[in-house]
């Protein structure tokens, strides 16, 4: 026969934890709200890793766990979706080095398109390689960002490459913008420097191509010469030569001191091609060939004379002989190839080697000695003025000797 004990048979704190024995009480045993928190010993609420999971499915909400509770090593790989992260609830910090992908990682990017503005990029975070081909425009930038090292030689073209699209605009090269010596010839097209464009000073004697200047004898409408410009000191040692004096332009005034002059009349004279050269004022004869050469009176085959040469002539050159008029030596040849200094209104005779001489009164004479012997004696003129005498070559010559020429009444006065 059992023994039972009703549920009022038990006294209030009857039963203590050593009258119950291990296991006897199940899950129905015990009142809702029996257990509190401090019934449960450490570790005896087991999950679903343990051999006897206590904890349902589902069954922890937000307001189980406490604050710090979980911990990096208690979430599992990929646990954790974007929808369970709070709002700011990733910081910098946060974020491992890499783990923020873009378009180019190939896979899943986190960084959304066109999400990255100019606050988000540090000082120096874009580097050249970073920049796309041709991704940089006009508008990305920066008034003064462009300086000189920062463009490539050969970077900015003109309009002279040809291309439509050239990188300066008409008209925006300045005088400042030009370094010394920027613009070669090469670069300056034919007739685009004008007048106005040479500063004062500008050309010199080595920048005048020959021939370049022209006058009004070119007959062009146009010439560079400006009329009556062309002053004394402009044209050099023989610049003025025959050919390029016109008739009739030399009067009395434009002949200096010691030059051939006119007195009132004309020069007669003959122009030869000379045999030898002739200096000074000498008496001038010629040769059988027609050639001219210097009259000797003591010379046989060098008389008679034809006249008088003033200045000095090159051989195988033109010399002009006068052969009336009167002349006035120059000073130069006063003593040596003309001799009548002192000596005016006596007749002149050619002397012994060609010079002008008178019959008496020192200097040269037409002979050998005082008496003039071995010479043949020769009237060419009368002197005249100081310095000055009449050319008037007589074609008979005469033989030596004073007394022959002094007692012929065509030799007066002597």
């Amino acid at each position: 026969m059992g023994w039972g004990f009703g549920a009022n048979a038990i006294g209030s704190g009857a039963v203590l934890s050593g009258n119950i024995g291990s296991g006897q009480v199940g899950p129905f045993a015990i009142a809702s709200g029996a257990v509190g928190p401090n019934k449960i010993t450490s570790g005896a609420v087991q999950g679903s890793l343990g051999s006897t999971p206590d904890i349902a499915s589902g069954t922890i909400g937000p307001n189980d766990i406490g604050s710090g509770v979980i911990r990096s090593g208690n979430i599992a790989s990929g646990a954790v979706s974007q929808f369970a992260l709070s709002s700011g609830a990733v910081n910098s910090g946060h974020i491992a080095s890499g783990a923020v992908v873009g378009s180019l990682g190939g896979g899943a990017l986190n960084i959304a398109s066109g999400t990255i503005g100019p606050n988000d990029l540090g000082s120096g975070a874009v580097l050249s390689g970073a920049i796309g081909s041709g991704q940089v425009g006009g508008f990305a930038i920066a008034s003064g960002a462009i300086t000189s090292g920062k463009i490539g030689s050969g970077a900015i073209t003109g309009s002279a490459t040809g291309a439509t699209a050239f990188d300066i605009a008409s008209g925006t090269i300045g005088p400042n913008d030009l370094g010394s010596g920027a613009i070669l010839s090469g670069a300056i097209a034919s007739g685009q420097i004008s007048q106005f464009k040479l500063s004062s000073g500008t050309v010199n004697s080595g920048h005048v191509a020959s021939g370049a200047v022209t006058g009004s004898a070119t007959g062009a409408t146009a010439f560079d010469i400006a009329s009556g410009t062309i002053g004394p000191n402009d044209l050099g040692s023989g610049a003025v030569r025959s050919g390029a004096i016109a008739s009739g332009q030399i009067g009395t005034f434009h002949v200096s001191s010691g030059t051939i002059v006119t007195f009132g009349r004309n020069l007669i004279f003959d122009q030869y091609a000379t045999a030898e050269t002739i200096s000074g004022v000498r008496c001038a004869a010629l040769t059988y060939s027609g050639l001219l050469q210097v009259a000797m009176a003591s010379v046989s085959g060098r008389m008679p004379a034809i006249g008088v040469v003033v200045t000095n002539v090159l051989s195988g050159s033109i010399a002009t002989v006068i052969r009336y008029g009167d002349v006035l030596g120059p000073s130069s040849e006063m003593g040596s190839g003309l001799c009548i200094s002192g000596r005016m209104g006596r007749s002149l005779w050619v002397g012994a080697s060609g010079e002008v001489v008178t019959i008496s009164g020192g200097g040269p004479t037409i002979g050998v000695g005082a008496t003039n012997s071995g010479a043949l004696g020769q009237r060419i003129g009368t002197s005249s003025a100081s310095g000055a005498f009449l050319v008037d070559a007589r074609a008979t010559a005469f033989l030596s000797g004073a007394a022959a020429i002094t007692t012929d009444p065509r030799t007066w006065p002597v």
